[in-house]
């Protein structure tokens, strides 16, 4: 399977079969992730391969709380389930989306892989005021570089017949769950990723045409080609 078949072909799946995957299959994935492109070659991106059923379970304990948190159910009813909504060309409730998009993945994937992050900003922080405009910047650029490194597991995990669901959810109890895993104060846990052999592969989701997200020199010059 070539690359671009690996993207046509990688979608969120959400339900998987039991049987395990390899650690050496887990390794390769890995070590495609640490070949992404990152700011400054910071390589910000560590992980945690989780097995062990007990911790899984801790894990979804402490997010199934963390999504009854009113603050977060505001979150999703106001803005996040309209966005969704719109993205995908039906309503989908927001208590589906809490649940679908925020733990349900991590039940019955046979391994979890969390995706933790150096924090840039104490460092910047060190430099002194000088440098303090330049903390947030500098985050973002190490967001992008592990948003590289997923990228790179998902496709590679496609690539061999695995599926993958990139859950955010873990940041909505990101100190709790850091305790669970034992990660350190200075490393932020952005992701989990949920990894198996898909058990339901489900009907693609509509996608934007290249043609409302195109422009040639700027915003408001459509791409020739989309005017034929």
């Amino acid at each position: 399977m070539d690359v671009f078949e690996a993207i046509e072909t990688r979608q969120s799946i959400r339900k998987f079969k039991s049987d395990d995957v390899s650690d050496k299959t887990i390794l390769q994935f890995l070590d495609m992730a640490r070949k992404a492109p990152s700011a400054e070659n910071s390589q910000p991106w560590e992980f945690i391969i989780i097995r062990d059923s007990e911790i899984r379970n801790r894990i979804i304990e402490t997010l199934e709380t963390a999504v009854k948190d009113e603050t977060l159910k505001k979150f999703v009813t106001e803005f996040l389930a309209p966005m969704v909504s719109k993205a995908v060309g039906f309503q989908v409730p927001a208590e589906a989306l809490i649940k679908g998009a925020g733990y349900y993945p991590l039940h019955n994937a046979p391994v979890l892989i969390a995706v933790c992050m150096k924090d840039p900003r104490p460092v910047i922080k060190s430099f002194g005021e000088e440098y303090d405009k330049y903390k947030d910047l500098t985050f973002i650029w190490f967001v992008l570089s592990i948003g590289a490194a997923i990228e790179n597991i998902l496709l590679s995990a496609v690539s061999k017949g695995l599926a993958t669901c990139w859950t955010s959810s873990a940041m909505f109890a990101e100190e709790k769950v850091k305790k669970i895993l034992e990660i350190p104060e200075d490393v932020r846990l952005l992701s989990i990723i949920a990894l198996g052999y898909p058990n339901r592969i489900p009907s693609k989701i509509s996608k934007k045409p290249l043609k409302e997200i195109v422009y040639l020199d700027n915003y408001l010059k459509v791409h020739p080609s989309f005017l034929r």
